[in-house]
């Protein structure tokens, strides 16, 4: 009895720990009880867990979000600054192990930043999160955990702001948190790794945001930086962005089975954002929706998208969990612990 016990033991716990993120324990349930969650050009889907996957992640621990570290001062991000090449001073190199161009300026590396925790919490840093300030604001390019007192800690990042390279009041830190950035710049980011591309994105936004604005606010004056963030300081973004948030904002904040969504705008899908926990979800919830609402207002018309589309793009990355990782990396990011438990999936 005694062999047959330990023969089965690592059987079980291989399927406990791997088996997670599959189509028997995450749903996207009740379709179309579902269409009340639908406001003008976004409608997003709620992904369940069932009993087995919560359990299996109960004891995963507590993140602190981004956005809540540097409101609390638990994290200095900062250029990273180089010495001066006295024969060239501003290179473009290759970077062999990303694929992607790195820029690099003599006062700092444009990909590049540092992070340092400085507090007891765990901090989760996701991509397409903006931070601004340095000398240009940035939008992280990939997820990553920061222990606790991690000291510097490399970030990947691309510029989100065209036309800028010289600090402000803040030096070389980032204070600034801009929530997340919309899905196309996500995607540039994430799954392109090009500059020129993220640029191009930030500029759609911005452009096609200011002229809808200017229709309603003709004199409104604009940053000639080209930020991202820039979209911020309009009138008319800002009250469509408020109109969805109240209709959205607190959506999942009380149905603990919920860990993820998929949002959707005309026929076409934004994302899709799944996490480990309900909690960790509920936390990031607030920032992806103004990534969600911010693509759908920009690029995204009525929803008619069948649920049948939705269904299987989900099924896509459910159906094969030992294909899963592969899979996401061609259009999204993967996050996952030391002990290979996975906190995040995003594909766009």
């Amino acid at each position: 009895m005694r062999a047959f016990f330990f023969l089965v033991l690592p059987a079980f716990f291989s399927v406990s720990a791997y088996a997670q993120y599959n189509s028997d324990n995450l749903k996207v349930e009740n379709l179309s009880a579902e269409k009340k969650l639908a406001y003008k050009n976004l409608r997003v889907y709620p992904i369940r867990a069932n009993s087995d996957f919560i359990k299996a992640h109960k004891d995963l621990g507590n993140y602190t979000t981004l956005k809540e570290a540097m409101e609390k001062k638990q994290i200095i991000i900062t250029e990273k600054v180089n010495q001066p090449t006295p024969a060239n001073t501003n290179t473009n190199l290759q970077n062999t192990r990303s694929g992607r161009n790195v820029s690099i300026n003599e006062n700092g590396v444009v990909n590049t930043l540092y992070a340092e925790n400085t507090s007891k919490d765990t901090i989760i840093l996701m991509a397409g999160e903006v931070v601004t300030g340095g000398k240009q604001d940035r939008v992280l390019a990939a997820d990553i955990v920061l222990p606790p007192n991690s000291g510097k800690v490399e970030l990947s990042v691309f510029c989100v702001e065209h036309g800028r390279w010289s600090t402000k009041s803040s030096g070389y830190q980032f204070n600034g948190y801009f929530n997340v950035s919309s899905a196309n710049v996500r995607k540039n980011a994430v799954v392109k790794k090009d500059q020129q591309e993220v640029w191009k994105e930030v500029e759609v936004t911005r452009v096609k945001n200011k002229e809808v604005s200017k229709m309603n606010n003709p004199n409104q004056a604009y940053n000639t930086t080209d930020a991202y963030a820039d979209i911020a300081a309009d009138t008319t973004y800002n009250n469509t962005l408020n109109e969805y948030l109240t209709y959205f904002g607190a959506l999942f904040q009380s149905d603990t089975t919920i860990i993820g969504v998929v949002a959707a705008t005309g026929d076409t899908i934004i994302g899709c954002d799944m996490f480990a926990t309900h909690i960790l979800f509920r936390k990031q919830y607030p920032n992806l929706i103004q990534s969600y609402i911010t693509e759908a207002t920009t690029n995204g018309g009525e929803v008619k998208i069948s649920d049948e589309k939705v269904q299987q793009y989900v099924a896509n990355i459910l159906s094969d969990e030992s294909k899963q990782e592969e899979k996401v990396k061609q259009n999204g990011e993967m996050l996952k612990t030391k002990t290979n438990k996975k906190l995040h999936i995003a594909t766009f």
